[in-house]
């Protein structure tokens, strides 16, 4: 709902474009940061990562949070990174973060932070269905032009306790 969009203005960011598959998040976040949108420094549109609507070469960086597990299928990630480069200014950055397949501890954190037990199962697909970062290395190899690095964090499931608390009172409901 554009929580994201929230952090990189916070942290400096001059404007912010959000791009969302989902109606129902572009109107949460349309909503919820309607008087940044008001002065110019957030946008939301509808799109897919797939099909950037954004022109080529015209942005300075771009991010995807928690996304590329739910690509795996029919080369959609690929596209993905690829319309990532594609939309980026020479000398742009593109962060993507996302969960590991494999990773140490993922049923633990599971049961530990998930509520339902359909998010649960969820989570339980999403982790199965994410790449190793071998796997997201060869995509990322097929670019050309592409620098990139892979790193793994210490706890890539823990987020700072004030967006943890934004996250808690957002009116969309979060696995949290």
């Amino acid at each position: 709902p554009g929580n994201l969009c929230g952090e990189l203005l916070d942290i400096g960011a001059q404007k912010v474009t959000g791009i969302d598959g989902s109606p129902v998040m572009i109107g949460h976040a349309r909503k919820k940061f309607s008087q940044q949108i008001l002065d110019g420094q957030m946008e939301f549109i509808p799109g897919l990562a797939q099909q950037l609507p954004l022109p080529d070469n015209s942005v300075d960086g771009i991010v995807n949070f928690n996304s590329f597990h739910q690509f795996r299928a029919d080369g959609r990630a690929f596209d993905a990174l690829r319309e990532m480069a594609r939309v980026l200014k020479p000398g742009g950055w593109g962060l993507v973060r996302d969960f590991k397949r494999g990773a140490p501890n993922q049923v633990e954190f599971i049961d530990k932070r998930a509520t339902k037990d359909d998010i649960k199962e969820m989570l339980r697909v999403s982790l199965t269905a994410a790449f190793t970062p071998e796997e997201f290395t060869g995509l990322l190899e097929k670019i050309p032009g592409v620098e990139f690095s892979i790193a793994d964090t210490q706890n890539p499931w823990r987020l700072l306790e004030e967006v943890c608390e934004r996250m808690r009172n957002d009116p969309v409901a979060h696995w949290m």
